[in-house]
């Protein structure tokens, strides 16, 4: 039994429940004359009496051709076995490539139906001929090729197509989870209840926070162009949201420094002259003497007798006193005496000149007024120094008040000092209108600290690696899809030239004029013959009328049937 040239069927192994036939066994029951085994060979004749079981083995046959068990037979089974090993039984009809045409009485009752029913018509017929044969060994090498598509059989075209489906599932699913992780991530963050951005609006200024925003944020966060904060960012930050507005404060006049009055004045003490005549020499060369006798002048103003050795002071002794003591010397100590004062004052005024309060400023200019106050003080020692250099030589005058001096140089820029007020006033200027601007400084503020934040969580929980591994799972995910698309774009080609070439053999127009062809050869003449009549239905399958002399023929005699 050769089958298109794909496969032959060697034996029937086996057949239960179907007809006569149960229990059969062909490797038990089929012999040669000489006891040996027979299998089918390329042309096989079977014969025998009635009942004998050749009906029932056709339609065994047919049954590969229709792909069904014949009906009204009672749970029936059999299997064959072709020449390349395949068994094929009741269960896999479908599966099979082989090209098999049965002849037989189902066949005239199904296809031929006008042999007892005058109104029947007849089934399309396929073409008869070589070309017939080329075209069912393509379809059938296409067939093999496909392979099987019966769940949990799939062979071929179809198994790949299966474990493609499943890889792509699998990359989708894969993807898909991967995605779906870091979205609760990103959600968590943004608007979690507990730890959200958006439910904490004081600190990060956004109560309508969502994941979109965050989306945006960690892109701002990721661009070259973002620098994080540092410690002391964040803690100037801070400061800044939790400011409340301050009132204006007012810059202060630098102080008018006196120190060049002072020189020329200092000048001018250390080296007025002083007459030496009617002075005591003794108290001339020893200056703590001078002192302390100018002193005890001052305690006996009103005493005869010395406090000291208790002896009376002579008329003649407060003479000389007096005399060494004179209004001159005095004047000049009276002229000292002021202008330290004056400088003292300064002094002092010059440490009250700049009081610096930090509670009256924003905490954003802590850092700048200490820097200003460091400045401060020691630019107010610098020149208070010079001042005490200056109050030194006047005392040691004062002390030698008979002895000129000379004034030592003095080195002190005041634009240093002044510089230093002028800083302080530009705080004083920038704080009035940070305070016009706080809102929107504590709105910049809260952006970014939430840009941070969102900067720290990339930084945890690996936002970069999470996109490069999602970006890595949806490129597996579209190779699978497109291998999916790729191998079912074949087997739908495959698919469609197989019908293509069906649709070949199922040339009912051009069977139909072999089949007259036929009965010309046969009757000598075109005295019966079959007509297609085209169905309107798209793609429907050509029906055809048996005609005598082009009208359609009835009452065929037994010779025509």
């Amino acid at each position: 039994m050769q089958q298109g040239g794909v496969a032959m069927i060697r034996k029937i192994k086996s057949i239960d429940n179907f007809a006569v036939f149960n229990s059969f066994r062909w490797d038990s029951s089929v012999f040669d004359d000489h006891g040996q085994p027979l299998n089918f060979e390329k042309i096989n004749i079977i014969y025998g009496r009635n009942y004998s079981g050749k009906t029932c083995i056709s339609r065994i046959i047919r049954a590969l051709e229709t792909h069904q068990i014949p009906e009204n037979y009672d749970n029936p089974s059999f299997s064959l076995m072709c020449d390349n090993g395949v068994i094929i039984d009741q269960s896999n009809l479908s599966n099979h490539n082989l090209n098999v045409r049965v002849f037989n009485k189902d066949f005239v009752r199904e296809n031929l139906r006008f042999l007892s029913d005058p109104n029947g018509e007849i089934s399309p017929f396929a073409i008869l001929g070589a070309d017939n044969a080329n075209i069912e060994a393509e379809i059938a090498s296409i067939t093999t090729e496909l392979g099987s598509n019966i769940e949990g059989s799939e062979s071929g075209l179809y198994k790949e197509k299966k474990e493609k489906t499943v890889s792509a599932s699998q990359a989708e699913i894969n993807y898909k989870e991967a995605t779906s992780d870091l979205e609760k991530k990103l959600s968590y963050k943004a608007i979690d209840r507990t730890d959200g951005i958006k439910y904490k609006p004081d600190r990060f200024g956004d109560q309508n926070y969502t994941i979109t925003k965050i989306k945006a944020d960690i892109e701002t966060v990721l661009s070259p162009t973002y620098l994080p904060l540092k410690d002391f960012q964040i803690q100037e930050y801070e400061r800044t949201i939790s400011e409340q507005a301050k009132n204006r404060i007012q810059t202060v006049a630098s102080p008018v420094l006196s120190i060049n009055t002072f020189l020329s004045m200092t000048k001018e003490l250390l080296e007025r002259k002083i007459g030496s005549s009617n002075k005591i020499t003794e108290l001339l060369h020893d200056i703590a003497l001078n002192v302390w006798v100018k002193k005890g002048v001052e305690l006996h103003a009103e005493r005869k007798a010395c406090a000291f050795c208790g002896n009376i002071i002579s008329d003649e002794r407060w003479n000389i006193l007096h005399a060494h003591f004179d209004e001159e010397s005095k004047k000049l100590e009276k002229d000292i005496d002021d202008c330290i004062l004056r400088m003292e004052n300064e002094k002092n005024a010059i440490l009250s000149s700049l009081t610096i309060d930090k509670n009256l400023f924003y905490s954003v200019f802590y850092s700048r007024l200490d820097d200003i106050a460091a400045k401060f003080a020691l630019e107010s020692k610098k020149y208070n120094a010079q001042i005490d250099s200056l109050i030194n030589q006047l005392k040691k005058r004062k002390q030698q008040i008979t002895v000129t001096l000379q004034l030592d140089a003095l080195e002190y820029n005041c634009e240093s000092f002044f510089k230093v007020y002028s800083e302080y006033n530009k705080i004083c200027n920038e704080h009035n209108q940070y305070t016009g601007e706080l809102g929107q400084r504590q709105n910049a503020a809260r952006t970014a600290l939430r840009l941070h934040e969102v900067y720290t969580f990339c930084s945890t929980i690996g936002f970069g690696a999470l996109i490069e591994n999602i970006n890595d799972l949806n490129n597996k995910k579209e190779n699978a899809l497109a291998e999916q698309r790729k191998c079912e774009k074949l087997i739908k080609e495959k698919e469609e030239k197989i019908m293509s070439l069906r649709r070949q053999l199922n040339d009912e127009e051009a069977g139909a004029q072999k089949v007259n062809k036929y009965l010309t050869d046969y009757f000598g003449h075109e005295f019966l013959a079959l007509q297609a009549v085209k169905a309107e239905e798209e793609n429907a399958h050509v029906r055809f009328d048996i005609v005598r002399n082009g009208k359609k023929a009835y009452n065929l005699s037994e010779g025509e049937c």
